[in-house]
């Protein structure tokens, strides 16, 4: 369990307008962190969802990954 205010990298696993989100800090498929957890260092920045996924796109296609839509 991570402190109140821990960034972290995480899936939302549930959502619902009426109860608190829930996260996953693991890949489903794996159930292996892989990556996700605690973030240690480094900043925040605040944007919108939709500036979000530009920088998703964008950096997908310099690596050559899949496209997020």
């Amino acid at each position: 369990m991570h402190q109140v205010n821990s960034l972290v990298f995480a899936r939302v696993s549930l959502a619902h307008k009426d109860m608190e989100p829930e996260l996953e800090c693991f890949d489903a498929q794996t159930r292996k962190a892989e990556g996700f957890g605690e973030l240690k260092g480094g900043f925040l920045v605040r944007c919108s969802l939709k500036m979000s996924r530009k920088c998703v796109i964008s950096f997908t296609n310099c690596s050559g990954s899949r496209r997020v839509s």
